[in-house]
């Protein structure tokens, strides 16, 4: 049967006369035992053990004794063995009908496929290789095997990566927006600060930080974006490109995953908005005015003294930043504030006067109205404004949880909101499970922690400018500007989540 075989597959019966019975490779210097006439490589025959006596060997083959050192070069062997290996090469080469990117890659020491990778050594072998000792004691897969098992392994960081990046590009997104806010901020508070050499230096540092924070932000998407499209295209390689090209790759999305934390960007737009947010506190204390009376000598209605109430009183005064109008501008008025109960949420409890604001215990059953806060546990003023100067003052003395402001006509009434700019309102407010904050995005955390007393609100509508004040020590709060109603009517707005208090309006 042997003999058929090889008599039907000549090539083979030449590969196996060109190699050695004992390393199973090509004869490398090969030499022939004079008693029988087999050849091996010197260096196998070398290593084989003693024979009979000290002075004895025996063939590996046929076992036949030979006195050591009785051996002689096999010059023609040799020269078979180098011919054979070049034919193989040639014939795999040009192998009829493959095309040529699937004719097998060879091994540059035995001439021998390329068909398994050494997980040890990160390399292709041939399965001679195999079962040389280098090898032998290692891990070898079929190189297909190997290359499914990397792509995994890769697909699996892909997937890793690109929830990262689209986490990172929707803070991206969120601090962009903030980003263009600081700066139209920044411009504004150097109008206002001309002279004031300090506070222009600070404007044109934090200006500088904003530049280095948004090449940051480029800088990192496109790292990101750069790394996934490799990550994409390497899967798309073939088995024998993936594992010869992918370990550099790998480290890098693995070091970009599991490496040190990265710096936070968007804290660092918090910090800058916290920073930015000093600098326009000084310029307002610069410019501040005289002290305005406090409105709390009138006291609270009798009907409502035995609530804990937050009261919103109007100062019989401008507020702080324009306390005594210019000639030829405008002037401040202030507003007759009373809550719509047509706006109110169906929890929320409107006196018979619009002057009271209550959270109830139980959900109320209003007919369905567009104008209706659903979701949202707010209500709007009565009456909105589309231009001049207005303001109010809110008493939010012992509320665990509120907020106030104003809000555009079209917010959102029929879903669940966040209380911030991109939702059309701007706002500060307190939770007791929080602090005194901006309703910003992120959220901008204010002085004091546990929020003032009493809260002023100024809207100048012309100029695009909401302000906060503490109404007890004339302190500027926070001021949103740069702010581009469009024309939009805009109103009061309230926020109470809290039912051992209420908010009242009083003028």
């Amino acid at each position: 049967m042997a003999a058929a075989a090889a008599a039907g597959d000549p090539s083979k019966t030449l590969q196996d006369e060109a190699t050695c019975s004992i390393c199973l490779d090509y004869f490398c210097d090969p030499v022939m035992i004079i008693a029988c006439g087999h050849s091996f490589c010197r260096a196998c025959i070398a290593q084989c053990p003693e024979g009979p006596s000290s002075d004895l060997s025996s063939c590996p083959q046929c076992r036949i004794a030979f006195p050591r050192g009785h051996l002689r070069r096999n010059r023609h062997l040799a020269n078979m063995a180098e011919a054979i290996q070049r034919l193989r090469l040639q014939s795999l080469r040009l192998a009829e009908g493959e095309p040529k990117e699937k004719v097998p890659k060879l091994c540059g020491k035995h001439y021998e496929a390329l068909r398994l990778f050494c997980l040890e050594d990160r390399a292709f072998i041939c399965l001679v290789c195999r079962e040389s000792r280098a090898h032998k004691a290692h891990v070898a897969l079929p190189i297909d095997e190997a290359a499914q098992d990397a792509k995994d392994n890769l697909q699996s960081c892909l997937t890793t990566l690109k929830k990262e990046r689209d986490e990172f590009l929707k803070g991206k997104w969120c601090s962009e927006t903030e980003i263009q806010e600081m700066k139209k901020r920044v411009e504004s508070i150097r109008n206002q600060a001309a002279g004031k050499w300090e506070l222009l230096n600070e404007c044109e540092e934090i200006m500088k930080s904003i530049d280095k924070i948004a090449g940051e932000f480029s800088e990192r998407s496109s790292h990101l974006t750069k790394l996934i499209k490799e990550a994409e295209e390497m899967c798309l390689k073939s088995a024998f490109e993936l594992l010869q090209a992918m370990d550099p790759l790998l480290s890098r999305c693995n070091t970009e995953i599991y490496g040190k934390p990265k710096a936070d960007l968007n804290k660092k737009v918090e910090w800058l908005n916290e920073k930015l947010q000093l600098v326009q506190t000084k310029l307002c204390e610069l410019s501040a005015p005289p002290k305005l009376a406090s409105p709390r000598a009138g006291g609270v209605p009798q009907q409502l003294s035995q609530h804990r109430c937050t009261s919103v009183f109007v100062y019989p005064a401008p507020p702080a930043d324009y306390y005594i109008p210019k000639k030829g501008k405008s002037k401040w008025i202030r507003e007759n504030v009373v809550f719509d109960p047509e706006t109110a949420h169906p929890r929320y409890i409107v006196s018979p006067d619009g002057k009271a604001l209550w959270w109830g215990n139980v959900r109320q059953n209003y007919p369905y109205s567009s104008i209706r806060f659903e979701y949202a546990r707010c209500a709007l003023g009565m009456w909105g404004f589309s231009s001049g100067k207005h303001y109010w003052t809110v008493d939010v003395c012992n509320v665990n949880h509120w907020a106030v402001g104003v809000a555009r006509e079209s917010v959102e009434r029929d879903r669940e909101i966040n209380f911030e700019p991109y939702e059309g309102i701007w706002a500060v407010g307190f939770s007791r499970h929080d602090q005194f904050k901006a309703l910003t995005s992120p959220p901008i955390y204010l002085d004091p922690e546990e929020g003032p007393a009493q809260i002023q609100v100024s809207l100048n509508y012309d100029a695009g400018k909401v302000s906060f004040y503490d109404a007890e020590d004339n302190t500027c709060l926070f001021i949103f500007d740069s702010i581009d109603f469009d024309g939009e009517e805009v109103f009061p707005f309230f926020r109470i989540v809290d039912s051992s208090a209420c908010l009242q309006l009083c003028y």
